[in-house]
This record gives structure tokens, C-alpha cells and sequence, in this order.
């Protein structure tokens, strides 16, 4: 169990993984989970967005939950989403279908797109809040002479 957190860096971005929690690439999907007694997963996923596409932050948010996550969203949603920064969103929501509790952010950086999610059930998601919060806190967007 790691006492200090450590840094992943992939491609524009750089995870600082919380003191306490370990981290797992499966699938170019990286997984975090509290090392003792976790009741969630964080999840990441990393895109690259081709030089020439236009890209929609909000649309592809919207799509990713959707499809992704299989969550309906009503059409006022994204008054519900935060701006933790520029270019860094974050959603929450309980999907009553299976008594999960859901967070989402969505950060584009470069050409690049970083997708994470964390889901715990209904009655634990109070538990690793600050932590997961913390985590997207922390994340990092690496300067680069690409845009």
C-alpha cells in the first residue's frame, strides 16, 4: 500500500494517484482504488483528437455519459455540470437503475482528451468524495508545444 502519492504521466496530462490508493493499467484504461477498504473505483481513459477536428467540449461530455456510462440526461443538464478550470468539466449523478453514484469529468488539453469516471453505490458516495475530488484537484495539464 503506498504511504506517498506517486504521478502518472500520459500523454498531456500528469495523475497525482492519492496517498493510500493504488492504480492499475488494464486495457489502456487506468483503474485507482483505495487500497483498503475502497468502496469506488476511478477510472481514465485517454483520447487524441485528430488535428483537423472540431471538437465540442459540453457535446462530447454529453456523449460520453450517455453512451458510456449508459446515464440519461434530461435537456437542462449541463446546468449541473462544474468548471473545475478552463477546459476541465465535471458532472454528478445517481443512476436510480442500479443505486450507483456517479462522478464525470472530462478535461481536453493539446489535442488531447482525458475521460474518468468514479462510481460507488448510493449509500457509500460520501465516503471517497473529497478524495476523488482531490484526485481531479490534482490533475495536471503538461506544456507542450503542440495545440
Amino acid at each position: 500500500m503506498p504511504d506517498t502519492p506517486s504521478q502518472i504521466d500520459k500523454g498531456n496530462f500528469t495523475l497525482t494517484i492519492p496517498k493510500d490508493w493504488e492504480s492499475n493499467v488494464d486495457d489502456e484504461i487506468l483503474t485507482i482504488i483505495k487500497s483498503d477498504n475502497g468502496v469506488g473505483a476511478i477510472q481514465v481513459s485517454f483520447y487524441s483528437i485528430g488535428p483537423d477536428i472540431q471538437f465540442d467540449l459540453f457535446d462530447e461530455f454529453h456523449e460520453l455519459i450517455t453512451e458510456t456510462l449508459n446515464i440519461p440526461l434530461g435537456k437542462n443538464w449541463a446546468k449541473d455540470v462544474k468548471q473545475l478550470r478552463d477546459n476541465f468539466l465535471v458532472f454528478e449523478t445517481v443512476n436510480q437503475i442500479d443505486s450507483r453514484f456517479f462522478i464525470a469529468g472530462l478535461c481536453a488539453h493539446n489535442k488531447s482528451i482525458l475521460f474518468l469516471t468514479y462510481n460507488c453505490s448510493i449509500e457509500d458516495k460520501n465516503i471517497e468524495y473529497k478524495d476523488v475530488y482531490s484526485f481531479l484537484q490534482n490533475i495536471r495539464f503538461k506544456n507542450t508545444a503542440d495545440t
